[in-house]
């Protein structure tokens, strides 16, 4: 169980896994060693729409997934944010309306 304030792992080993798109990653994979090994860390970073899930923040999501969907070492898949006070603000409006329905059909 998590508790606010507290610090739980001080010291992590991580190994990082980047997007190398020319736009700004939004969402990044990070694989925990030493005594956490087999945990993936899936991190939002996209604060200028609250991790509004839009085409390139799906399209890294999805991404993430297939790095770890079959790597026998991953045994868990802990999803959070770094936008503070926000998770996720669901899909991104502003993006779907100038979208085809078969767009949006695309990225559900």
């Amino acid at each position: 169980m998590l508790t606010r304030g507290m610090r739980v792992a001080p010291r992590l080993q991580v190994n990082r896994w980047l997007s190398t798109t020319a736009k700004a990653t939004q969402f990044k994979v990070e694989m925990l060693g030493g005594k956490d090994a087999g945990i993936a860390l899936f991190t939002m970073d996209r604060p200028d729409a609250r991790n509004a899930l839009g085409r390139q923040f799906m399209a890294e999501f999805r991404q993430a997934l297939d790095q770890v969907r079959f790597d026998p070492k991953v045994r868990v898949v802990i999803l959070r944010s770094v936008v503070p006070k926000v998770f996720c603000a669901g899909a991104d409006l502003k993006e779907r309306l100038g979208m085809s329905q078969p767009e949006v059909e695309e990225i559900k």
